[in-house]
């Protein structure tokens, strides 16, 4: 749907359009930047480096690290800031991501977030966390084989999460992210909240405990133990099979049909009011579902 405008109403610089993932307004749009109908945004697809995100990250890391800096040995103080790490990667990234409907472009388009800007998002992220890993093996102590498995424990859980994230986005539907944040959230927590369940009911001295298979909360704490202690399995077969899950559920991620995100146009007003949800349900611009 269109809006009218007044164009004696409009100063050359540009109008302004609906508020897309929580910012007031789009700002300044160039003319030359609008399709044809000057009354309508269409909404592309886009790749980018967040600087934000990146930001955001490191602060993430660096207040990781200044709250260990309380723990009097340096070993659990290295494992405490992986832990964090993990949090971050798994949790808080996946959360601020699913909540974010569209961004806009530097050309005034609204840039829909597909598996690809995820995926783009998954690397950022571990590549800044190369940065802490190699230190945090000096201070800890751990051996390099150790070191390298921890490192592609959290990537390989972290791709997981990533997957789950890029199917939420597919989809401009609330009850849709949601979903793929809960995955997220049993995917670190479920298992340890059923272990827990479990022993609660069970008598003193007769509780039930395996090794877990889906949460990566217990290998990555044996993976953070003292040299001395850590072992490679059960945690290296568990961290491949973990590893080949996440590539092909991206590969059938990929493989799926694309929606109508590319399609979607949006009126550009002087109102921030957002278009009416197409009559079969299906996407729209607002995440809220």
């Amino acid at each position: 749907m269109s809006t009218t405008r007044d164009p004696n109403n409009e100063s050359a610089a540009g109008v302004t359009g609906p508020s897309v993932g929580g910012a007031s307004s789009m700002g300044a749009v160039d003319r030359e930047a609008v399709d044809a109908d000057p009354d309508t945004l269409r909404v592309r697809r886009g790749i980018e480096v967040s600087q934000g995100l990146i930001i955001a990250w490191c602060l993430w890391l660096l207040s990781s690290w200044w709250i260990t800096l309380g723990v009097s040995s340096p070993a659990p103080a290295a494992r405490w800031m992986v832990f964090a790490s993990l949090i971050g990667l798994m949790l808080l990234w996946p959360a601020w991501r699913l909540s974010q409907a569209a961004r806009v472009g530097p050309d005034g388009h609204l840039l829909a977030i597909g598996a690809g800007q995820v995926l783009v998002d998954w690397a950022t992220l571990n590549l800044v966390f190369q940065t802490i890993i190699l230190p945090l093996r000096l201070t800890a102590g751990w051996t390099m084989p150790q070191t390298l498995w921890l490192d592609a424990a959290v990537m390989s859980w972290s791709l997981v999460s990533a997957l789950f994230v890029g199917w939420g986005c597919r989809s401009w539907i609330g009850g849709h992210r949601a979903a793929a944040m809960g995955l997220c959230l049993l995917l670190v927590l479920g298992e340890p909240a059923l272990m827990g369940t479990v022993n609660l009911t069970a008598a003193p001295g007769h509780g039930l405990t395996w090794a877990m298979m889906v949460s990566p909360i217990q290998a990555v704490w044996a993976l953070t133990s003292p040299a001395h202690a850590w072992s490679p399995q059960p945690w290296a077969t568990q961290i491949v099979c973990v590893a080949i899950a996440a590539v092909l559920g991206w590969v059938v991620l990929a493989l799926l049909p694309r929606d109508k995100q590319r399609e979607l146009v949006l009126p550009v007003g002087p109102t921030d009011q957002m278009p009416d949800p197409p009559p079969d349900g299906g996407d729209a611009v607002n995440s809220s579902g």
